[in-house]
């Protein structure tokens, strides 16, 4: 599961942010979404892992609710920023 979040769901989420995000200024909404991005992707390729790999431990669920409070707390930020 973790070798799963890490590579691919990382990958996906900084492929996300590539697509969505074109200029890098503002700062504050450029690292808003990064995080969003990467922690959207890292956290949906452990739930994929969930279901494939079966039986997460403890640890696994507390990274997944720590990378969906990151997601929503970025995309507050970014609602409240006014981003595009």
């Amino acid at each position: 599961i973790n070798l799963r979040a890490s590579w691919g769901g990382t990958l996906a989420g900084v492929g996300a942010f590539i697509a969505v995000r074109s200029a890098l200024r503002p700062w504050g909404i450029t690292i808003a979404t990064v995080l969003l991005c990467t922690m959207a992707g890292i956290g949906a390729a452990r739930a994929v892992g969930f279901v494939l790999d079966g039986s997460p431990d403890r640890l696994q669920w507390i990274w997944l609710v720590a990378e969906i409070v990151l997601v929503f707390g970025s995309a507050w930020y970014l609602r409240r920023a006014g981003a595009p």
